[in-house]
């Protein structure tokens, strides 16, 4: 099997620090000036963070785990004291079912492509759950939220709603979210268009002690079967 293991290192930019499959065992080590000091392809598939302690960030563009694509195989993502960043439209296929445990933070980067800025979704084809409990709710906000996840972009910016787009999800797709957490989000880039944070295209939804706040116009749309119990809607200035 393969296995990567760092100490008392420093690995340095412009790009990802590290990449790649395996068990990872990084340890007191400094990333400087990196993109982002960690990126994963079909993330976790392949992937086992067996140790990541001790480790100092410096000047880096984003302090995360960068997800590129989701695992095409049935995962548990857990949290591992970085954040998850997201700068591409997630999938999570038909017939595949991914749980993110309890204290897990992800954040999203909207992209500036010269004539307009790129917001990106999460499209839930198979079962997605969100499993977090009260202290340790399952979080899904802008890169900008220090709140959650720390400093992760190490500039001085306010979250704004609208900062990522939504959690789509498809006739064969269902979500299911205890004490999760989905912050700033509701915009896609469609002619500037305002959209939902929580789009049920046919799919199934329950929420369940879950908060939608800060969206940039609109909460949640419904075409599906969609169950909401002990849940926050709008609020936070929404």
């Amino acid at each position: 099997s393969k296995k990567l293991t760092i100490t008392n290192s420093q690995i340095a930019g412009p790009d990802i620090g590290i990449a790649g499959s395996g068990e990872f065992n990084v340890k007191n080590n400094q990333f400087v000036k990196t993109a982002y000091p960690v990126a994963f392809a079909k993330y976790p598939n392949g992937v086992v963070l067996n140790e990541w302690s001790g480790n100092t960030y410096t000047d880096n563009r984003y302090n995360g785990i960068r997800i590129i694509s989701l695992s095409d195989s049935s995962a548990k993502i857990k949290p591992f004291g970085l954040p998850y960043l997201i700068a591409d439209n997630l999938t999570v296929a038909k017939d595949i079912e991914v749980e993110i445990e309890a204290g897990t933070v992800f954040k999203f980067i909207p992209i500036n492509n010269q004539n307009y800025i790129e917001r990106f979704s999460i499209n839930v084809d198979g079962k997605l759950l969100l499993n977090g409990t009260s202290d340790n709710p399952v979080v899904i906000t802008s890169v900008a939220d220090d709140n959650y996840g720390g400093d992760t972009d190490v500039r001085d910016e306010s979250p704004q709603r609208g900062d990522w787009g939504a959690i789509i999800i498809g006739s064969s797709g269902e979500l299911v979210s205890n004490y999760g957490r989905l912050l700033y989000g509701g915009l896609r880039y469609i002619n500037f268009q305002y959209s939902y944070q929580l789009i049920v295209n046919n799919g199934k939804v329950q929420l369940t002690n879950s908060i939608l706040h800060n969206y940039s116009r609109y909460g949640i749309i419904n075409s599906g079967e969609l169950v909401i119990e002990r849940c926050q809607i709008g609020g936070e200035n929404s």
